[in-house]
């Protein structure tokens, strides 16, 4: 049971004293310790001692609490990996890169933390530190990564909790239609232009007369096309975290008139696929694999930097 004192000979000054079982003696009996902690305020005395009973009592391990961040950051990652080989499932080079960029920045921005500090900032704190970022794909993206590593070190017991938990899901209030920007016919017309003779001509074409989101476009099968009603069926959706196929986002079947011009777009991309991948997805990689939403959001950023545009829009 944690105890406070004012210490005597130190003005405004207060030891929590924390007691825990250390080991048990050959009778079975358990061994104390103590622990004291020296804090400002008598409530806060308590709260460290308090704090570190429970700990103790779950059985943290304390000295990877004294791990940084960015260490445990890539102990997490290369055990993953490890574990992935040998299971024989290992991360293909594109999963590895979309992981790269998150880790990397991850370890800068707080990588001079430790485990057992980051899991007892204030809320109000964790929510700006852990959205500390400009976008907000990036920053949900960043912190499912990063909840993925504090939930291991979770799991082995070298935190009490997982800070994350107590923060609210990044997100932002809808942009008015105002403040969206649309694309003018000109710009169009240069779009479509640019992106003839590249991978993604067709996908480009379909993408903007579906208006869906660009995981729903690369998530379609030929079975999803009824050529005889001019009929899409958006069905599913690819995660470029999971790189899975999932719902949609309103986990919702959506069913999309097309125009003769949209079917004309489909079958010429039909008529560039190798005979032997015709049979699955609409855009498959050259392997024949479900595409990857960053492989094709990276060949339309090339095509706006061409334009003079901002890759958002």
């Amino acid at each position: 049971m944690a105890t406070i004192e004012k210490r005597p000979y130190k003005k405004k000054t207060y030891r929590g004293r924390a007691s825990y079982i250390d080991s048990y003696d050959s009778q079975g009996n358990p061994i104390y310790k103590r622990k004291d902690f020296t804090r400002p305020t008598a409530k806060e005395a308590k709260k460290a001692a308090e704090d570190f009973e429970r700990i103790k009592a779950m059985g943290v391990d304390i000295n990877k609490r004294n791990m940084l961040v960015a260490d445990w950051l890539q102990e997490w990652w290369d055990s993953t990996c490890s574990r992935r080989e040998r299971e024989g499932k290992p991360y293909s080079s594109n999963t590895i890169l979309s992981y790269t960029y998150p880790l990397k920045y991850l370890k800068e921005t707080y990588g001079d933390l430790t485990l057992g500090k980051a899991e007892n900032l204030p809320e109000k704190a964790e929510a700006a530190l852990w959205y500390k970022t400009e976008s907000v794909g990036t920053a949900r993206t960043r912190r499912a990564v990063l909840n993925m590593a504090l939930q291991e070190a979770l799991f082995k017991k070298y935190i009490s909790h997982n800070p994350l938990t107590r923060v609210k899901p990044f997100n932002t209030a809808r942009r008015s239609a105002e403040s969206i920007r649309t694309f003018e016919p000109h710009e169009i017309k240069q779009l479509f232009k640019l992106a003839e003779g590249t991978t993604i001509e067709h996908a480009v074409r379909i993408h903007l007369a579906l208006g869906c989101r660009a995981g729903e476009l690369l998530a379609l099968r030929w079975t999803d096309i009824d050529w005889k009603d001019n009929v899409v069926h958006i069905r599913h959706s690819v995660n470029h975290i999971t790189k899975q196929l999932s719902d949609t986002k309103n986990h919702k079947i959506r069913r999309v008139d097309v125009s003769p011009e949209t079917l004309r777009q489909f079958q010429l991309q039909r008529e560039s696929i190798p005979v032997q991948f015709i049979d699955d997805f609409v855009f498959p990689t050259n392997m024949g694999r479900m595409p990857m939403v960053t492989v094709y959001t990276f060949k339309l950023k090339v095509i706006y930097k061409k334009m003079g545009l901002k890759s958002e829009k």
